[in-house]
């Protein structure tokens, strides 16, 4: 299926995806069509970089340049020898990589969630060494998880790499 963005959207906000028509709204849209390898500059110091991901149905990575820092944004991404080499090369010396990390390393190979679109903490650790990034948050966790499995999951994380994170409702990271 290839919809544009505008498509999906509009297509999202039908009854009965939302009680709110799209029509309906009082604002006005300018939808822009994004694709892997695009650089997008906001302002003179705001610059976006997109990465396609290996996900079934498609999706995209972002990297947000800004003052000298930089954010990547890598959501329903699954590792893939293929596209390692460019993904490190996507996300170097970044400050921060929030990573897909709804697995882990022994769930990935035990479930067969090969194809699924989705990644572990322990391939994120590898990116971020290989990328020499600075911190690592894990997200898109398991909706199955408890609070207690995400702690113990970020304590095994942070002896792999001390500045390892699992993401928290509310949690605020400065650069």
């Amino acid at each position: 299926m290839n919809q544009t963005f505008e498509t999906l959207i509009r297509t999202q906000m039908m009854y009965p995806y939302f009680p709110v028509q799209f029509a309906d709204l009082a604002a006005s849209f300018e939808f822009c069509e994004i694709k892997s390898g695009d650089k997008i500059k906001l302002t003179d110091e705001i610059q976006i970089m997109t990465f396609e991901n290996n996900h079934p149905g498609g999706s995209i990575s972002y990297r947000i340049d800004y003052g000298g820092h930089s954010c990547c944004y890598l959501t329903d991404i699954e590792h893939d020898p293929e596209n390692s080499i460019r993904l490190v090369d996507f996300t170097m010396k970044s400050d921060l990589v929030i990573y897909d990390a709804n697995y882990t390393d022994a769930e990935y190979l035990a479930l067969n969630r090969v194809g699924w679109g989705h990644s572990t903490w322990q391939a994120g650790i590898k990116l971020v060494r290989q990328a020499l990034a600075k911190q690592l948050v894990l997200f898109h966790h398991d909706p199955k998880r408890t609070d207690r499995e995400l702690e113990q999951i970020e304590r095994e994380a942070q002896v792999e790499y001390p500045e390892c994170y699992a993401a928290r409702e509310g949690m605020i990271i400065q650069l």
